[in-house]
């Protein structure tokens, strides 16, 4: 398994943080508010996507186009607790896809690392903050 991303605090602290290799990141329209769940998903996973919509609603991360991915996570969620409270172990490839949507969507330590936590904004107030930066006209 590959090493996971080292984080861009991390890399600029020991000297290995390459600008010229920042990818542009892609802008989408936040959410107008905290989306009510689908109807298809249970208690369990409405309650989930709402817990969710909102820890993400309030780090200021959650997009428009979000709700397709968090639905399909609340829902993974949900199966995960229907099979834990009938005594049955989720299979690992049940695990495994929760897994990846909690990643898509940040709920991971290593998933969270790859997140800007100053929402891809360089501080102007660091001396270092133009690095790499060709001066503009």
């Amino acid at each position: 398994m590959a090493n996971p991303r080292k984080p861009r605090a991390l890399k600029a602290v020991a000297g290995t943080d390459r600008p010229d290799r920042e990818r542009p990141e892609l802008e989408l329209p936040p959410a107008d508010g905290i989306p009510e769940p689908p109807d298809f998903l249970d208690v369990q996973g409405a309650q989930e996507f709402t817990r969710v919509a909102n820890l993400l609603h309030g780090a200021g991360v959650l997009a428009a186009a979000d709700n397709a991915i968090l639905a399909a996570y609340a829902g993974a969620w949900a199966g995960l607790v229907r099979r834990w409270s009938s005594g049955v172990h989720p299979t690992a490839a049940d695990l495994n896809a929760f897994r990846a949507l909690a990643g898509e969507l940040g709920l991971s330590p290593a998933a969270r690392a790859r997140i800007p936590s100053d929402g891809g904004k360089k501080n102007p107030s660091n001396p270092f903050s133009k690095n790499g930066k060709k001066p503009h006209d």
